[in-house]
């Protein structure tokens, strides 16, 4: 039994513009799974009433569409929209619903401890699945569309385009979106729920890495500013209703799987890439925090890498200010900074637990040199030496202290009279020279007691010219 509608006898400018826009042709089919009674059909604009209605059936043989899934096609109810005129522009559809609202009343929402709302609707779609069929494989879609690109030339396709505007009314405090989706998890069992899920399926081999979109790119989710006012907020915003009482937010606002790679350290992969900023164009901030336990934690060694020649900084603020690094440890463990070199740690700078002191060290056979840039200014060695500022003169130092206890100074000077060590003292108030090693070889002492009264036995007076011993 044929169980739909047929309408043939259609001229321009009648009903089949109203129903179909650019529509071009003489037949209209409406599918349907059962007809109560013959539908008159009237154009009040020209008049003409419409007297060729045939009812048909099973539109899966019918030419429904030439615009179908690659999968096939049956369909209970059908429009077929032929082709669109060749030389149309604009946004020419193929049905129209249109209204308006104006808000008169309010009815329940579907989610707990809501106070109502008014929820108009321009197309409402149901669909169920129901039944205990295990393993049947449905995959059931509410709404659904599908869009090809087979066109040359600079031609973009949409399978579901959302618009939304808000314009600027006195009062008018609601929000605008182009699509939304929510969905409830309300079952123990294994399965997921997301307000929203897309899919990227690049089939393109040869594909290389790239730090921004190119010519030819794929992306899973593609967000996209063109405000004229000023910029937008955010391109992505996570929000959640965890300050909200009862309410909860999220255990991760963002995850990144693991199998989002085809293994380790791809050369070209990158988690989160930012890597097209450059000096004309970057923000103030790359990552900007606030408060946190960890603002970044590694499950296994973190690791933070520059580009060679480039440096790991610590800056205080983009205005100057002084910056300050800090290794924190908890009681019982000491804090420390390790210098490691092809995997073997070459020196350590570390607060020591157990003997509260703090210490600088070289491993195995290496010094701890001082320096200014590329000045050596001396060093405690592996021997247990410590040099103070090579001496310009031969190889020796300025001062050298030796395990063995063996001292040495050294004064690069053409002048005999120059010190090679000096002591000063402060007894008097006034810091004085009172013992002079010169560089000839002999000793100044512009201070030495000139009497032995009230010196103790072995100090050393003059007498004249005369070197005493009391």
């Amino acid at each position: 039994m044929e169980t739909g509608i047929k309408t043939t006898g259609i001229a321009s400018s009648n009903l089949a513009d109203e129903l179909l826009g650019n529509y071009q042709g003489d037949t209209v089919r409406i599918g349907v799974s059962s007809l109560a009674a013959n539908l008159p059909l009237d154009d009040s604009a020209s008049g003409q009433l419409f007297t060729t209605v045939q009812q048909f059936a099973d539109l899966s043989r019918e030419a429904v569409s030439e615009f179908a899934p690659p999968w096939g096609k049956t369909a209970s109810s059908s429009i077929d929209g032929a082709q669109y005129k060749a030389a149309s522009s604009g946004i020419d559809p193929l049905m129209t619903i249109s209204s308006s609202y104006a808000a008169t009343g309010a009815v329940a929402l579907d989610f707990p401890a809501a106070a109502g709302g008014s929820v108009p609707v321009g197309l409402y779609v149901q669909h169920e699945q129901t039944g205990g069929a295990p393993d049947n494989n449905a995959f059931t879609h509410s709404i659904m569309a599908y869009a090809l690109n087979a066109a040359s030339g600079d031609n973009d396709v949409i399978a579901v385009s959302g618009r939304a505007r808000k314009t600027n009314v006195s009062g008018g405090i609601g929000d605008a979106a182009g699509i939304w989706g929510s969905a409830y998890q309300e079952s123990t069992e294994n399965g997921g729920v997301m307000g929203g899920e897309v899919h990227i399926y690049q089939n393109v081999a040869g594909q290389l890495p790239s730090d921004e979109l190119g010519p030819k790119w794929s992306t899973g989710l593609h967000v996209r500013s063109s405000s004229t006012g000023s910029p937008a907020h955010s391109g992505v915003n996570i929000d959640g209703a965890g300050k909200i009482s009862e309410r909860f937010g999220y255990w991760n606002a963002l995850v990144i799987e693991g199998n989002c790679f085809h293994g380790a350290g791809i050369a070209g992969t990158v988690g989160l890439n930012c890597g097209s900023w450059g000096v004309n164009y970057h923000p103030q901030y790359g990552i900007k925090f606030g408060e946190a336990a960890r603002h970044i934690y590694g499950l296994g060694d973190l690791r933070i890498g520059a580009a060679e020649g480039s440096k790991v900084q610590v800056v205080h603020d983009l205005d100057g200010g002084a910056a300050t690094f800090q290794v924190l440890s908890s009681a019982g463990y000491n804090a420390a900074i390790d210098l490691v070199n092809d995997g073997s740690i070459v020196g350590q700078f570390y607060y020591d637990q157990v003997s509260s002191n703090v210490r600088v060290g070289a491993a195995g056979d290496r010094d701890l040199q001082f320096r200014t840039v590329e000045t050596y200014r001396g060093a405690f060695t592996r021997l247990g030496e410590f040099l103070v500022a090579k001496s310009a003169f031969g190889s020796g130092f300025g001062f050298a202290f030796s395990k063995d206890g063996y001292t040495r100074w050294d004064r690069n000077s053409s002048t005999a009279s120059a010190g090679v060590l000096d002591v000063f003292s402060n007894v008097g108030g006034t810091s004085v020279n009172v013992f002079r090693i010169r560089a000839d070889g002999s000793l100044f002492m512009p201070n030495i007691p000139t009497a032995p009264d009230g010196l103790p036995a072995g100090t050393v007076y003059r007498n004249g010219s005369t070197l005493m011993i009391v």
